[in-house]
């Protein structure tokens, strides 16, 4: 009697074993799952809870006008330049026109520059920025006037090149305002001592300048009367 109860007894043991076994095998391990580990190269990155849906706040952030921004900036240091331009402060002068140059690449800046380093006597520099406003801006014929007669009065241009630079500017200026690069190089001419260029361009000025006949006629006269 007492051996088939402890046999028995064995077998419940064995029994309660076999279930609790079986229970920890198929443990519900969904409650480890709130946390998402990835790794990455050996390396784990930080764990991430995933937020219910309610729980996310969208901010919406107001769209900037970059542009504008831009602009304001590079009207700002234009006027800075202006000032210290009055001023005689060239060395700032040319710093703030730099910087306006940085927000936004504009002949305004550049025609600046080219004010600038003309005073300052720097010659090289006062080029390249009067190019840099052509080339941006090239149908200005104020630019080209300016180009023509500062390398005619600072530089060592022959009249055939600043001739060249002529004919390529009134390629490329408004119609309305090629008489004004016309009668300019006409007293280019002149200074140059190229007579009858300068009056077959006062000839060409009442081509594109009727209005003015009388005027440009006038200036005829009195080279043909030297």
């Amino acid at each position: 009697m007492n051996r088939l109860f402890k046999e028995n007894q064995y077998t419940l043991f064995f029994i309660i074993a076999l279930i609790l076994g079986l229970l920890f095998l198929f443990y519900d391990k969904s409650d480890t799952q709130d946390f998402d580990v990835v790794e990455k190269g050996g390396i784990v990155e930080d764990l991430k809870i995933d937020a219910p849906a309610e729980d996310v706040v969208e901010i919406n952030e107001p769209k900037i006008d970059t542009s504008k921004s831009l602009k304001d900036k590079f009207n700002i240091a234009i006027a800075n330049g202006d000032e210290a331009f009055v001023n005689k402060d060239y060395s700032q002068t040319v710093r703030y026109y730099s910087d306006a140059l940085n927000y936004i690449e504009s002949q305004i800046a550049y025609i600046r520059l080219f004010n600038t380093y003309n005073v300052m006597g720097e010659t090289d520099k006062a080029m390249e920025a009067i190019d840099k406003a052509i080339e941006l801006k090239p149908s200005i014929t104020d630019y080209w006037i300016t180009k023509i007669q500062f390398l005619d009065e600072r530089t060592a241009t022959t009249y055939a090149e600043l001739r060249k630079i002529y004919e390529e500017g009134f390629a490329e200026s408004k119609n309305e305002t090629k008489v004004n690069l016309t009668t300019s190089f006409a007293r280019i001419s002149e200074s140059n001592n190229q007579r009858y260029e300068a009056i077959s361009l006062w000839e060409q000025a009442k081509t594109l300048y009727p209005e003015r006949t009388s005027l440009y006629q006038a200036e005829i006269d009195r080279l043909q009367a030297e």
